[in-house]
């Protein structure tokens, strides 16, 4: 059954208390939010609804409200974020301390290693691999 085509949050916005969104290529398309997205989540907040917004980014959300408001995305428009990195970084935090991890990915996301105990290895002495990307 294919779903139907809405022309706006507005449409549907009344039904709902909630609204878990992505946010790459639905709120922004990584350089400056979609028209009315700022609009349509103030809006939908106003009325008492709570908005999550959920990204697959590498880093701990921390990171992303600052990018998101030089995008055009106030920090007043949703309740809070959550990102795979902070899954990440929660999963790691609860292996035992000094567990060893063979990392693959850019410096900046090594942060997901931070006040969790795991200590970065070689390929031969890892215990698990952690990719979060080239």
């Amino acid at each position: 059954m294919p779903l139907p085509l809405i022309s706006g949050l507005s449409v549907i916005a009344g039904n709902y208390d909630a609204l878990l969104c992505d946010v790459w290529g639905v709120l922004h398309n990584g350089r400056e939010a979609y028209p009315g997205v700022a609009d349509a989540l103030g809006k939908f907040r106003a009325k008492g609804g709570h908005v999550l917004l959920l990204s697959n980014a590498p880093r701990p959300s921390g990171t992303l409200p600052a990018m998101f408001e030089r995008m055009g995305i106030p920090h007043d428009v949703y309740d809070g974020i959550l990102t795979s990195g902070d899954a990440t970084k929660t999963y790691l935090a609860g292996l035992a301390r000094g567990a060893r991890c063979y990392y693959i990915g850019p410096e900046r996301d090594a942060v997901l290693f931070e006040d969790t105990g795991v200590k970065r290895g070689g390929e031969a002495d890892a215990q698990f691999i952690l990719a979060t990307g080239p």
